[in-house]
């Protein structure tokens, strides 16, 4: 048993399906980091090796096929089957970094109390391990070094003029889209006062304020995590959130920004660009739930556009790998459909014996990019991309707002709803 478990951890190579994703014992925690690291746009394995004792997760690297980058490890299940501290902690992680392994330990305490921080940190080290395992291939000439091709075979590439969009850098150079403009944030005054002050909520305002316009449209989450970096707390807890809120209400209250929830855009309300990462700026890589739908609209209306005619999946492939994602994840592959469905409906697309090309209202989405006008429903707090749950259709994901209804995708079928009369219970609750 520890033969073959150390032989794999020597190889580091795929095994087959039987030793890898078995589900098992998985941890709340386990399933959480997953799906961060998969709407990075890396590929994930559970369980990874030989034996009862698996790696809790093996991140695919992007620069050489077929081997692990970086194993992460939990507190969760797998930590707990160890009998002996030794065993789980000193021992393994000695034999795994002896082999090659690089190892990230994410703890659920931490995880729990300042998840951003600690999901900088886990992408830092996948960044670095990949960054790492990349220049070992390319100076032993042991590998091709070439990225793991999206699921569904191939690397489908859009072609505009003559350059191919492949990649954000690619998207820029043919006019598609800009490089994300990342802003310096000035230093908060030293003082004796707290990031929660009330006294603080100006400062708060006037580097919101500043943020947005330069940024913007940006998700209030990232906007916390900007401030408290610049501020220095250590985590985002209740109070800076609180703080944030407020500040972010003053602002909007006064019309230098436009709030519109989970998002905060510039007071204009307009979207200039499709923005994505820059080579050079952590800052700038954004998951699927920090880009407005609006923004997603326009880079998919793009691509198609530039394609002429592209089909479904095709186009969801290419819109991740414009926002820098090489894996279409779950909630990457949930939140285009919805965005898909919603752009059918609204005849910005339309689609002919399964191919999508630009639609009669393409202005509802290039012309026109402030936020849509979301009306009030009786129950608050519905947002397109949600995941519901309907008694009879079962589970859905919502794809607009039309006055007091919803309407809600059920695989390909879309329904107008109330969503008391409908008895809709929601999955998720947007950030």
């Amino acid at each position: 048993m520890l033969r073959a478990y150390l032989a794999y951890a020597e190889t580091r190579t795929l095994p087959g399906a039987a030793s890898v994703d078995r589900i098992g014992e998985h941890a709340p925690i386990q399933r959480d980091i997953r799906q961060v690291i998969e709407d990075f746009g890396y590929e994930c394995a559970e369980n990874v090796g030989a034996g009862p004792y698996r790696v809790d997760l093996g991140v695919l690297s992007k620069t050489v096929d077929g081997a692990y980058c970086l194993g992460v490890e939990t507190d969760g299940a797998m930590y707990r089957k160890a009998a002996l501290t030794t065993d789980r902690d000193r021992l393994r992680h000695e034999v795994l970094r002896n082999l090659g392994w690089t190892m990230h330990r994410v703890w659920s305490p931490a995880w729990h109390a300042d998840r951003h921080r600690e999901i900088d940190v886990l992408l830092s080290a996948i960044k670095a391990a990949d960054t790492a395992m990349g220049s070992v291939e390319s100076a032993t000439g042991s590998g091709s070094g070439e990225p793991i091709p999206a699921p569904g075979g191939g690397r489908d590439v859009i072609v505009h003029g003559p350059t191919e969009i492949d990649s954000p850098g690619s998207a820029v150079e043919a006019g598609i889209a800009v490089f994300y403009p990342v802003s310096t944030i000035p230093a908060y005054p030293r003082n004796w006062m707290e990031f929660h002050d009330p006294a603080m909520t100006a400062f708060h305002v006037d580097r919101i304020v500043n943020l947005v316009n330069a940024e913007g449209p940006l998700a209030s989450e990232a906007i916390t995590q900007r401030l408290r970096g610049v501020y220095g707390a250590a985590a985002a807890g209740p109070r800076i959130q609180q703080a944030v809120e407020a500040a972010i209400g003053r602002a909007s209250a006064a019309k230098k920004v436009l709030r519109r929830a989970p998002f905060v855009w510039p007071a204009d309300g307009l979207l200039a660009a499709v923005r994505v990462p820059r080579p050079d700026r952590d800052e700038s890589i954004r998951a699927v739930g920090a880009i407005p739908p609006e923004e997603i609209d326009l880079a998919m209306l793009k691509l198609v556009r530039a394609s002429g005619s592209i089909g479904e999946d095709q186009l969801k492939r290419a819109a991740a790998r414009l926002f820098g994602w090489e894996r279409v994840g779950d909630n990457i592959a949930h939140t285009f459909d919805a965005r898909i469905l919603n752009m059918h409906s609204r005849k910005v697309i339309k689609r002919t014996a399964g191919m999508l090309s630009a639609g009669p209202n393409t202005s509802l989405v290039d012309k026109v990019q402030r936020p849509a006008e979301v009306v009030s429903v009786d129950t608050p707090g519905w947002v397109p991309g949600q995941r519901v749950h309907h008694p009879r259709f079962g589970e859905g994901r919502v794809v607009a707002l039309k006055g007091a209804n919803l309407e809600v995708a059920f695989g390909s079928s879309v329904k107008t709803l109330d969503p008391k009369v409908a008895g809709l219970r929601r999955l998720d609750t947007p950030a």
